[in-house]
């Protein structure tokens, strides 16, 4: 269906258009996870040349952010179109269970099953993951066993969304007009905190993944989708445009200053994170403008397939990261080449990541999906 910005604040709530560009997006997403994971390399001392790629492989950790700044526009959306409809709470409920639980319980399952042959030891995290509590508690962040290693820090980010999800739609219901100042105080607070807990001694890693540092992600997506509900396509575009610039602007400059955007740095982690949310916040908003040049990358084919299969990558990259990570030695060995062994490893990994999350989609998720019909808003 083709949709401009001009009528894109129907399209915003609801669940049965669909807006191709958004793919895209969710497509760009993984593939800045997938590659700073695949990519893994030591960078230092060899130019200027292998520096910026080091640098800005280090930085490609802000494709969560944009997954979670979409997740935001398109979850807020969803129930400002449906908040005075009958069964509110249950629609969306069930609806986020049949996309999100089949996937990740059926791999945690799946690992489960395998930790007596594998002798996989969970080190406490199986109760904390079972119930999305991961990012809350101090837990490995790998599976170990003696054969084979298999991380799980990634889950983190499932955590921040199901906490998300299971507090917004109360938000969104009973706020009313008052939708907006909530979801501005809540993004301020959200930096309050960050700065406030860093300055104090807090790890960084504990502030890139605990919901409370986190959540103002989701909600510069929240008001984004807001913004196209209430304001006309001019004031969109133009609200838009400033704030993509100037975001962009001051990344650009974080970016040269920091030696890159490594979430464990103090600007990064505190100013840097609500500018990203606000940069992928206006970014969504300008894709939005149908036949825009803005709009015009996402529509690629080859990158929204990555938006359709985007959580089953997502899951599963990370689970064959030390698979990859043998390859990567393997190959730098055969070829006498560690870039040689990181690229053809990261092919590789790449090729299967995409195979194992497209059979995921096509004959297990989406069984799941068609499910959700059934329980759509009329």
């Amino acid at each position: 269906m083709r949709i401009g910005l001009g009528n894109a604040a129907s399209a915003a709530g609801k669940q049965a258009e669909h807006i191709p560009a958004l793919d895209g997006i969710r497509g760009l997403a993984v593939l800045m996870v997938v590659l700073q994971h695949y990519l893994l390399a030591q960078y230092d001392g060899k130019g200027w040349l292998i520096g910026l790629i080091g640098e800005i492989r280090l930085s490609l950790w802000i494709g969560v952010d944009l997954f979670f700044v979409l997740s935001g526009f398109l979850i807020t959306g969803i129930l400002l179109g449906s908040r005075s409809r009958a069964h509110y709470y249950r629609n969306f409920y069930i609806r986020r269970a049949l996309r999100i639980f089949p996937l990740y319980y059926g791999v945690l399952l799946l690992l489960l099953l395998l930790t007596p042959l594998l002798r996989i030891d969970w080190r406490g995290a199986t109760l904390p993951m079972l119930t999305y509590l991961q990012n809350f508690v101090s837990l490995p962040t790998v599976l170990t066993a003696p054969l084979v290693t298999i991380p799980i820090v990634h889950f983190w980010s499932l955590d921040v969304e199901e906490h998300f999800y299971l507090i917004w739609p109360w938000a969104v219901r009973s706020s009313g007009k008052k939708l907006v100042l909530l979801g501005t105080s809540v993004a301020v607070a959200c930096l309050l905190l960050r700065i406030w807990f860093f300055s104090h001694g807090l790890s960084p890693t504990t502030i890139y993944t605990m919901t409370p540092f986190r959540i103002d992600s989701l909600i510069y997506g929240a008001l984004a989708a807001i913004l196209v509900r209430e304001a006309t396509p001019g004031t969109i575009h133009h609200v838009a445009t400033w704030v993509f610039s100037a975001s962009a602007a001051a990344l650009g400059l974080l970016f040269v200053w920091e030696r890159g955007l490594a979430w464990s740095h103090f600007i990064v982690c505190t100013f840097g994170a609500s500018l990203l949310g606000l940069f992928f916040a206006a970014l969504i908003l300008l894709s939005l403008k149908e036949g825009s040049l803005w709009q015009w990358p996402f529509k690629r084919k080859w990158l929204r397939l990555l938006g359709t299969y985007s959580y089953g990558i997502y899951i599963i990259h990370y689970l064959i990261f030390g698979w990859v990570t043998h390859l990567r030695w393997d190959f730098a060995r055969i070829t006498h080449s560690k870039a040689l062994g990181v690229i053809l490893s990261m092919l590789i990994g790449v090729v299967v990541t995409f195979g194992l999350a497209a059979a995921s989609y096509l004959f297990y998720e989406s069984r799941w999906l068609r499910l959700k019909e059934r329980f759509a808003p009329h």
